[in-house]
């Protein structure tokens, strides 16, 4: 189960590789990419520290990335957003409930903050 979760985990960073137009390496975007399976729910603060880059900086690869559609904005605030990773928690979602069902038991979704379409 681990292998194939981590290999799930490497694919979704591919698709958001793709999504994002295959950042280069080193620009705020790619590193973000890298970031999001270990820290789905971030703001802007959070990544100028986990990326030692100024706020205005993670904003903008923020932005580009909600743009490719890998990120949610999920507050709807100006100030003090927050985003999202959606694709991790439903892959985390999946991986449960295929343990679940080998084990014989019923199993939800999580109660991530999935916008309702």
């Amino acid at each position: 189960m681990c292998q194939r979760l981590s290999t799930d985990v490497a694919a979704l960073r591919g698709d958001w590789m793709a999504s994002a137009g295959n950042p280069r390496s080193g620009s705020v975007h790619r590193q973000l990419i890298d970031a999001l399976p270990s820290q789905p729910v971030v703001n802007a603060a959070l990544v100028a520290a986990r990326l030692k880059v100024d706020e205005r900086t993670a904003l903008r690869g923020l932005d580009r990335l909600t743009s490719a559609g890998v990120l949610r904005e999920v507050t709807g605030r100006h100030r003090n957003r927050v985003w999202v990773a959606e694709d991790v928690f439903d892959l985390l979602d999946e991986t449960q409930a295929s343990i679940g069902r080998g084990k014989g038991r019923p199993v939800g979704p999580s109660r991530h903050l999935r916008k309702e379409t």
